[in-house]
């Protein structure tokens, strides 16, 4: 009992700023809430050398040229992408730090001492790295398809949708208010706020179903030599393992339970949420849970020994200096919208889960009541599919002014859903695929990302 107090009666949550390799700051990772680097002293004799020197956003820094010279392939130097129109402000260096990015999402070293030199360069880096990879994902074709699209929307927009394909790769789960397109900095504190008791919530379910995985485990331990009962026919044999079976089921039911928790509890006391100013959306960052991950010296060595899933790129993000375990992040978002609490239920992270689509419910306000919209919702599938298959994001509208339809947000998720049809006469619904104007895997226009015939985006070799 000692234990499961102590579990449950943590250190602290964790402070705000989670630290990465400190030698050598990661930009992907660094946020703007990275620890500060240590700035240089600049000189103070000798006016050739101070020169070296300027100041930049209230920090004296070198310029990129007092660190050392960089070899930019001609090809690179061409990208289009290199000062877009996201970049924004940035310092006058930062377009060879893209560039270096762009040749391989590793800085060399040098200019990686350049960017540590103040929180703002690795910020403005962070995004550079962000947006090559971005790039990084499509063929040649594609990423000129998409740079051409994303030049004629705003810098909000095209910001967006380069944040939102790059989330995984920074470890982020992206939040926007499910009433209002734009966040502030108080909804990230006050998300923040809401992980501590979701951590206690799942550190609890653990220690209660570590005890019965541990009883379920010792049942099948039981038999100690391979047995025979004489005079048994193949139908027997099936018959007499009933017991058997099913003590099975219920230990791989709660080792799988548990391998999610575990992973759920570690996601829950790394995260941390914070406005991202490029996006105006709320950005959670948490770590990736590796063999060799520190975790809750309190969790029971049965828990901590579960077999952790990981996908085909694992290692080879790991190699490149990535972080990310496409996996678990999406086990995060998951996570995040099944035990968000309080706060949580007025923010939605399905905009950006690939399984699910967006689209958009109408039926008639003055003849159909709110209460009903969930079967309206079924009558447009052809088949019965639980209610996990789909997440209505909206609320009903007051009637304070005169409405025609009700109009609901809902994510379906398609990899378990047939596509609904997308009109019912019989109660004047329509139920139809959110157009973007383009498609989001090609950026093409004039289709859906549901009807793209290319290839998915996916990690090319650096």
């Amino acid at each position: 009992m000692r234990v499961h107090q102590q579990l449950l009666c943590r250190t602290p949550f964790p402070e705000n700023i989670t630290k990465t390799n400190e030698d050598h700051p990661n930009p992907l990772l660094c946020t703007a809430e990275m620890e500060t680097p240590k700035i240089p002293e600049p000189p103070t004799g000798g006016n050739s050398v101070s020169l070296e020197y300027e100041d930049y956003r209230g920090t004296k820094v070198k310029s990129l040229s007092c660190f050392g010279s960089f070899d930019i392939k001609p090809e690179t130097r061409a990208l289009k992408w290199i000062s877009d129109h996201t970049s924004g402000e940035v310092h006058k260096d930062m377009a060879t730090i893209s560039m270096l990015y762009n040749q391989k999402l590793a800085l060399p070293q040098k200019a990686a001492d350049f960017i540590a030199q103040s929180p703002e360069l690795a910020e403005e880096a962070r995004w550079e790295r962000l947006k090559a990879a971005f790039y990084r994902f499509y063929p040649q074709q594609i990423r000129d398809q998409a740079y051409q699209l994303l030049s004629k929307l705003s810098a909000l927009e095209a910001s967006r949708i380069i944040a939102k394909k790059t989330s995984r790769f920074a470890n982020e789960v992206i939040f926007r208010a499910i009433d209002e397109d734009l966040c502030e900095c108080e909804d990230a504190e006050r998300l923040n706020d809401e992980m501590p008791a979701m951590y206690e919530i799942v550190a609890r379910s653990i220690l209660l179903e570590a005890e019965d995985f541990i009883q379920a485990e010792k049942k099948l331990e039981q038999p100690r030599v391979f047995g025979s009962k004489e005079c048994v026919d193949e139908n027997q044999i099936k018959e007499l393992s009933q017991s058997w079976a099913s003590d099975y089921e219920n230990f791989a039911r709660l080792r799988s339970s548990l391998a999610s928790s575990r992973l759920r509890l570690f996601q829950f006391e790394h995260a941390h949420a914070r406005y991202e100013p490029r996006t105006r959306w709320i950005h959670m960052k948490t770590k990736v849970l590796w063999e060799n991950s520190d975790e809750s010296p309190f969790l029971p060595a049965k828990v901590r020994d579960l077999f952790l899933h990981r996908n085909e790129h694992s290692d080879y993000i790991r190699d490149q200096e990535y972080t990310s375990d496409d996996p678990q992040m999406q086990s995060f978002e998951g996570s995040l919208q099944a035990y968000g609490q309080g706060y949580f239920e007025e923010f939605e992270c399905l905009h950006n889960d690939d399984r699910f689509e967006e689209f958009v419910l109408k039926f008639p306000y003055n003849t159909i009541s709110p209460e009903l919209g969930v079967d309206v919702l079924r009558s447009h599938f052809d088949e019965k599919y639980p209610s996990e298959c789909w997440q209505i994001v909206s609320r009903p509208d007051p009637p304070m002014f005169f409405k025609k339809d009700h109009v609901v947000r809902v994510y379906i998720d398609m990899t378990q859903c047939g596509m609904p049809k997308g009109t019912n006469d019989v109660l004047g619904s329509t139920l139809l695929l959110k157009d973007f104007g383009f498609c989001l895997n090609c950026y093409a226009e004039g289709h859906h990302r549901m009807t793209c015939n290319e290839r998915k985006g996916k990690i090319d070799s650096c």
